[in-house]
Parts: structure tokens; C-alpha cells; sequence
């Protein structure tokens, strides 16, 4: 019985997991600024630069004009208090999926590579960039931490509760427990001078 019902949980988890990645890939992709594409594309013939750096480089340069970037901006007004601009909204909707992916998209909007290997770049980069500060990195790190687990468990949550009024509830109450926990830290970590 234990096995059947893992089973299950992965069919019906597993589905829902692979098709928000779908989308977030999709939305992070889509469209494209074709004065951009062309930009990229000369350099690349011009320059005998590194192909894969270039690649990068063209995917942050793109991503304010694909849907999660402009998700981002609409965004805006809501994160603001909390230290957030668009880059990080774009980073928190896609960990809907599963907040692993947070660290990973702030790779690829600060056009790093590949994080998992390297994350004393994304730290030196964040360090660099005037938008960001330990009050910030304190509010975001509260955020990921409240906001909602993933998809999949709200997908499991709403079939077990077996109620979309509770799944609303579910994911009301974890998306505003975690703004005010973020403004509460980057209020006071703001007065404080972080």
C-alpha cells in the first residue's frame, strides 16, 4: 500500500513539477528583443569570444522582455518595501516550482553560468550591484523561507484538503506571512544601516 500510494504522489507531483518548469522555462525565454538577438549574434562572428559566456550574456540581456521579466516589473510595486526589485521577483516566481531554482535563475539573470559550482560569483555579484544590500539579502533569504514550498504541494495540498477555498487559504496565508516577515527584517535591518 505504501508503495501505490508513493506512486501516486510521484505521478501526480512529477507532473505538476514538469509542467510548471515548462512554463517558468517558457516564460523566462519568451519573447525575445530581436535587436538583441542580432547584437549577440555579430559579436559572436566578430569577436572569437567564449560561445558559452556570450550565451549567458545574451539570456540576462533578454530576460527583462520575456513574460517572467516583465511578471517581474508588474511585480514591482509589491516588493519594493521589502528591498525587491524585478530581478528578484523574477527569481521568487520561479521557485515556484521548487525553491532550489531560486539561486539558479539569480545565476542566469546576473549572466554567472552555472551557480551550483561557482557561488562566490553570484555573491560577488550581488555584492557589486548598488541595488542590493545585507538588508536585502536578509528580507529575501526571510521571503524564500515563508512563501510557498512549490507547486507540487500546493497541487497536494488541494487534493488532500480536497477544498480550493483551503488551498487559497494555504497559499494566501504563506505569501503574506512571508511579506511581512521580509518587511518587518528589511525595515529594521535598513534602520540598523545593513
Amino acid at each position: 500500500h505504501m508503495w501505490e500510494r508513493a506512486w501516486c504522489y510521484v505521478k501526480k507531483a512529477g507532473t505538476v513539477i514538469l509542467l510548471a518548469s515548462v512554463i517558468i522555462w517558457f516564460a523566462g525565454t519568451y519573447p525575445k528583443n530581436p535587436d538583441i538577438k542580432q547584437k549577440y549574434d555579430t559579436l559572436r562572428q566578430v569577436e572569437n569570444a567564449d560561445t558559452a559566456r556570450m550565451d549567458r550574456m545574451e539570456k540576462a540581456e533578454q530576460l527583462p522582455y520575456s513574460v517572467a521579466g516583465r511578471i517581474g516589473k508588474f511585480l514591482e510595486p509589491l516588493s519594493r518595501p521589502l528591498g525587491f526589485d524585478w530581478r528578484l521577483n523574477i527569481a521568487l516566481v520561479n521557485g515556484l516550482a521548487a525553491k532550489e531554482i531560486v539561486v539558479s535563475t539569480m545565476g542566469t539573470i546576473f549572466a554567472i553560468g552555472d551557480v551550483e559550482s561557482d557561488t562566490r560569483s553570484l555573491a560577488q555579484s550581488l555584492r557589486s550591484d548598488p541595488e542590493y544590500s545585507r538588508a536585502v539579502g536578509l528580507s529575501f533569504m526571510i521571503f524564500v523561507l515563508l512563501y510557498i514550498p512549490c507547486i507540487a504541494s500546493v497541487a497536494v495540498f488541494s487534493r488532500e484538503s480536497n477544498s480550493i477555498a483551503w488551498t487559497i487559504a494555504f497559499v494566501s496565508y504563506t505569501l503574506v506571512a512571508a511579506w511581512i516577515g521580509s518587511f518587518i527584517v528589511y525595515q529594521t535591518a535598513t534602520l540598523l544601516g545593513l
